[in-house]
């Protein structure tokens, strides 16, 4: 068969879905046509999109090694090596292009993405401002440079290239998305962020009515699909598991990864055992996708992801599932038409919070969250007695406003020869690292008295640092989630003051559900006085770390059935009712 026939065949597979036969087909035409560059680009490329990155560079480094000099199949072979996680290299061959070729401008857009993964936002922040010098106003490459920004703590300035984008055109979707995400972590007004929603909403092209379901034969098994990336040891993996856990007999479980290469991962195989269908979709285009759902009949839809990495909300646009629900993954409201309700709570989103949301608001109380913690978590233990008191946060750094740090520098004034320990996987990055140590400086913490731990190489020596904390602060407006539950887990009281919005209140709500309210601090000034009060109590620290965890396993935070329970009653409402009402839960 010719080369051209083998090839059109192999790409009217890959748009169609089908890409095990577009890759027999590419493998054919390389086989049959050997050194061929263009089989040799096409069946990288259709590796990459089936999750075989490894195979994909193995394959485009042979063809980049017949091509010296040219950029192209280097460009080829990096992005490769982005999918296959190998980021430091692909680093190293997009230069390598652009020392081939100067004026390449995909060599850009890549090495920015890749730097940033390689831990050197400021390298990816210049390598964006390269490409716009060549080519200026270029869309994508703004919207690079902006998270590039974001990756360098940068944060006022990622949103600045973000609102010069969106003025430009204010229908760009993916820039609005990301708007939205940056206005978490910034202490703005929370109506600000409404505007914000609000913009993302009105990009979306009309969605048609949710579709006409037949009633439900009382026999037939209630059908609940899950959307994530997430479903492996991650944030997202340890609230899920609840659910995963405890299934009840007539339900079916389809998941929808979207995860584009995975490792290997206990959690991610625990779940994929409990799933009734697995489906592998990272490749899969919006039509397809859309195809899909509706050819597996869902009954209900819950994206874990909101805006961040891996979510699909654009592919629900046509709305091909009756009731679609956000919940877990991501800290407030999408803006997404199609997405009809989100699960919170009474703390999360008190009575108001509809005025500040795009979806309808399920408060699921006494938490909107289950915990479960890993059960190879090192025992709690109080830090050595030689150690200076220690203030701890484990937040991402772009977590720590500036009042964050006005108000730890206030703490430390208040209790003489305290320590504040951050810790951070962000911190590896050297320029991350310096920025940080500024702002904390500029906002009056002593760098004596400042402590920075980088990422730690397994769960349990991550968990193992809690050892080294007394008391640990949250940050705001956006607080932490499954970092004040392993605090928690690990007998570290910790302190939150609840803000506005539906980020700055996870903390509070955990808490109450922990049975530690007595740390939700009602203002800024209350804060501080808890932390120095806790700070003169060693005596009722040490008792929390003696008795967090029997505690923790008697209270809501850790009742995954209890849990369960109210989350699938709560759904099959919204099913039996097509999404109208959700019940009393």
């Amino acid at each position: 068969m010719s080369l051209p026939t083998l090839l059109r065949q192999a790409r009217t597979a890959a748009q169609a879905g089908r890409l095990e036969r577009a890759i027999a087909n590419a493998e054919r035409a390389l086989r049959e046509h050997p050194g061929n560059a263009e089989a040799g680009t096409l069946l990288g490329f259709l590796l990459v999109q089936a999750g075989r990155a490894a195979d994909a560079v193995a394959v485009l480094s042979r063809v980049a090694a017949a091509a010296p000099g040219q950029p192209g199949p280097l460009n080829d072979l990096a992005n490769a090596l982005v999918h296959d996680h190998r980021p430091a290299e692909a680093v190293a061959r997009w230069r390598e292009a652009l020392r081939c070729d100067l004026a390449y401008l995909p060599a850009y857009f890549g090495l920015a993405d890749a730097c940033a993964q390689a831990g050197d936002a400021a390298a990816a922040v210049a390598a964006a401002v390269e490409g716009l010098l060549l080519r200026p106003g270029w869309p994508e490459l703004e919207l690079q440079r902006a998270t590039a920004l974001e990756s360098a703590g940068r944060l006022e300035e990622a949103l600045a290239a973000l609102d010069r984008l969106a003025a430009r055109d204010p229908r760009q979707t993916d820039v609005l998305a990301r708007r939205i995400t940056v206005l978490h972590y910034l202490d703005r007004p929370a109506a600000e962020h409404t505007r914000a929603l609000q913009a993302y909403a009105a990009a979306i092209p009309a969605s048609p009515p949710p579709p006409v379901v037949p009633a439900r034969h009382p026999a037939a098994p209630f059908r609940l699909g899950v959307i994530s990336a997430d479903l492996r040891t991650h944030s997202v993996g340890y609230f899920f598991s609840a659910l995963a856990e405890h299934l009840p007999a007539d339900w079916t479980l389809t998941v929808y990864s979207t995860l584009a290469v995975a490792k290997p991962d206990p959690l991610r195989e625990r779940f994929r055992a409990r799933a009734t269908h697995w489906r592998e979709i990272a490749t899969l285009p919006d039509p397809a996708f859309d195809a899909l759902l509706r050819s597996d009949q869902l009954d209900v839809l819950v994206d874990l992801a909101g805006h961040f990495a891996g979510n699909r909300l654009r592919a629900l646009d046509r709305r091909p599932v009756p009731v679609v629900l956000t919940a877990l993954g991501y800290p407030g409201s999408t803006g997404h038409p199609a997405v009809g309700w989100r699960l919170v709570d009474s703390t999360t989103d008190p009575a108001g919070a509809e005025a500040r949301a795009t979806e309808r608001l399920w408060r699921l109380d006494p938490c909107f969250l289950a915990y479960t913690p890993p059960a190879d978590a090192p025992e709690p233990a109080l830090p050595p007695p030689a150690q200076p008191f220690t203030f701890g946060c484990f937040n991402l750094t772009n977590k720590i406003s500036d009042r964050c740090i006005t108000l730890w520098s206030q703490v430390l004034q208040a209790v003489p020869g305290a320590h504040l320990l951050l810790k951070s996987g962000a911190l590896a990055d050297a320029g991350v690292q310096q920025s940080l140590r500024e702002r904390l400086a500029r906002g009056g913490v002593d760098p004596a008295r400042l402590r920075l731990l980088l990422f730690a190489p397994t769960q349990t020596e991550h968990l193992a640092c809690y050892q080294q904390v007394h008391v640990a602060l949250d940050t705001f407006p956006y607080s932490g989630t499954t970092t004040t539950c392993e605090a928690l887990w690990m007998g570290v009281p910790v302190l939150t003051w609840p803000g506005e919005r539906h980020a700055s209140r996870v903390t509070a709500s955990l808490l109450q559900a922990a049975g530690c309210g007595e740390w939700v601090a009602e203002s800024p000034e209350a804060y501080v006085a808890a932390a120095v009060r806790l700070a003169g109590e060693p005596a009722r620290i040490a008792a929390f770390r003696a008795g967090a965890r029997a505690q923790l396993r008697a209270s809501p935070l850790l009742d995954a059935a209890g849990y369960a329970e109210r989350v699938f009653r709560g759904l099959r409402t919204l099913v039996e009712t097509q999404g109208a009402a959700c019940g009393s839960v």
